[in-house]
């Protein structure tokens, strides 16, 4: 049995054709553009012991290990996507967007 291997051409997708590559990644991003994922912003975190964990009660205040001034992290699933700060937006919590992540 043997097996035919024929060449085959594909268009290249250097800067001349910068343009339709745009395009074709924007007509393929549509597919999808209407699907709603889950933002998680972390304010910080801190590690309890059981006990104290346990003692929690209704005023109970649990220092973070976040400081003030350091930017908030906004994640897309487990994944570290921008920077920023909480902001108020009428009468509920926003995040503003100070940094996006090189890696996206």
């Amino acid at each position: 049995m043997t097996t035919q291997i024929n060449d085959i051409n594909l268009p290249s997708l250097d800067g001349q054709n910068s343009e339709s590559s745009k395009d074709l990644l924007e007509n393929k991003l549509s597919i999808v553009d209407h699907v709603e994922v889950e933002l998680v912003v972390e304010v910080g975190s801190v590690k309890l012991t059981v006990s104290d964990l346990f003692n929690l009660k209704q005023g109970s205040t649990v220092k973070l290990d976040q400081s003030v001034e350091e930017p908030l992290k906004l994640y897309l699933k487990d994944r570290l996507i921008a920077y920023g700060k909480l902001v108020a937006v009428d009468d509920v919590l926003g995040f503003q967007v100070t940094e996006i992540v090189n890696s996206l």
